[in-house]
């Protein structure tokens, strides 16, 4: 829902964040060609940050359990030597065992 200062005032009809004036000319600065610009190259350098990032997890989380190729298909560790994995970090290795997974 939109914030009270946005909100009309049934009686007077007028912004509380100081008249309808002040409001247009907030909009108009936001949508302003420059403002969106900018918003915009922001929210890109923001997305390729999260790309990049998220490739880099899965990437490596992948590369750290897979263990080759059989008949074209991907191998990743079996479940014993991921255990002995889990069981040298402490940490991790209790939450792995309290879940039963």
């Amino acid at each position: 829902m939109w914030p009270e200062r946005f909100l009309l005032d049934k009686r007077d009809r007028t912004c509380h964040s100081g008249g309808m004036e002040d409001y247009a000319e907030k909009l108009a600065a936001k949508v302003a060609p420059d403002s969106v610009a900018t918003t915009l190259i922001r929210a890109g350098c923001f997305l390729s940050a999260y790309e990049l990032i998220k490739t880099e997890i899965v990437d490596r989380v992948h590369s750290f359990f897979w263990s080759g190729f059989d008949n074209g298909k991907h191998l990743y560790m079996s479940r014993a030597t991921e255990r002995e994995y889990l069981a040298a970090i402490p940490r991790v290795s209790s939450w792995h065992r309290a879940t039963g997974s």
